[in-house]
Parts: structure tokens; C-alpha cells; sequence
């Protein structure tokens, strides 16, 4: 296990995955509302499997399935290839900070927001992140993951680190 509470990597893991937790609900209720307004689902997570069967259902009267494709989290963890993890962070931070680079996310303690101030706040217990800061701590969990097996030393060149909060929000943003 890659990130666990003893490693190296744990400040930064915790911190995505605080980071990112807060982008998905914010973009899980964006979807929800589309959803409202037009009927279709834009969210790629499955909460619940009732609801893909229903969606399915429905789809497949409507002859409107063409393909599907699912994945399990054994497969999906360990096969993600980096870049594309980085490239779908990349994507989703797009929108989520609007392109906006006055716009940051502030974490003091355990509360969250976003904030439009030009300025990093400077303070032992608040913690500013920008779009750029979010990809770098995201580049750098993922370049470099390493874990012991056997006594040797290996670098995790695919998938997502696992035994790290952040795997299933990279999973899911993937």
C-alpha cells in the first residue's frame, strides 16, 4: 500500500483527496441539475446500481443504447496509465475553476470553499490551492509512488496508488 497513514505521501494524498472530494460534489450536483433541466445524465459516477438498470431500461426502449462499456475497481485501479489519469484531472480542474485563474480553493481545518482572491492567504492553518498547485501535488503523488515487495523497491508506473484516499477520486474523475 502506496499511501498509507505511515508514508511520505500521506500529507499530500489526504490533502487530494479533501480537494477532490469537494470538486466532485460540486460537480455532482452541477450534473444532478442538468439532469433536471433536461432530462439526460452527465454524471459518470454510479452511486447505485438500481439507478443504471432503470437508466438502461429506458434507454434500451428507446433504442438508444449502442454500446456500454463498465469496469471494476480491481481492473480499473491498478490499469489507469498516469497520463491519462493526468489528463482527466486536468479536464475536470478545467471546469470546475471555470478557467478561471483568480479562482481557488481555501481548506481551513475541515471546511472548504472556494475563493476569488487574488492573494494566498498565509496562515499556519488555512491552505490555499490553486488550479496549477492541485495538478503539480497530483503530478507528484502519481510520479512518484513507489512501494517494497519481496525487499525490493518498485515504482508504480500504472494505476492509481493504492491504500490512498485519492485513488477512488482519481477512479471516478477518470
Amino acid at each position: 500500500i502506496i499511501a498509507n497513514n505511515n508514508s511520505i505521501m500521506e500529507t499530500i494524498s489526504s490533502r487530494l483527496t479533501k480537494i477532490f472530494k469537494f470538486i466532485l460534489n460540486k460537480l455532482y450536483n452541477y450534473t444532478r441539475t442538468m439532469k433536471n433541466n433536461t432530462g439526460i445524465n452527465f454524471n459518470w459516477i454510479i452511486d447505485s446500481h438500481n439507478n443504471i438498470i432503470k437508466d438502461l431500461n429506458m434507454l434500451s426502449k428507446n433504442k438508444k443504447v449502442h454500446n456500454i462499456n463498465t469496469y471494476d475497481f480491481t481492473t480499473l485501479y491498478t490499469s489507469i496509465v498516469h497520463e491519462d489519469i493526468k489528463v482527466a484531472i486536468k479536464y475536470v480542474l478545467n471546469i470546475a475553476f471555470h478557467n478561471n485563474d483568480n479562482l481557488k480553493i481555501i481548506t481551513k481545518g475541515k471546511d472548504i470553499k472556494w475563493s476569488y482572491s487574488k492573494n494566498n492567504l498565509k496562515n499556519s492553518f488555512i491552505y490555499t490551492y490553486n488550479k496549477d498547485l492541485i495538478i503539480t501535488m497530483t503530478n507528484y503523488l502519481l510520479d512518484n509512488s513507489y512501494f517494497t515487495f519481496n525487499g525490493k523497491i518498485y515504482k508504480q508506473n500504472t494505476g492509481v496508488p493504492m491504500g490512498s484516499g485519492t485513488s477512488s477520486h482519481m477512479a471516478n474523475i477518470f
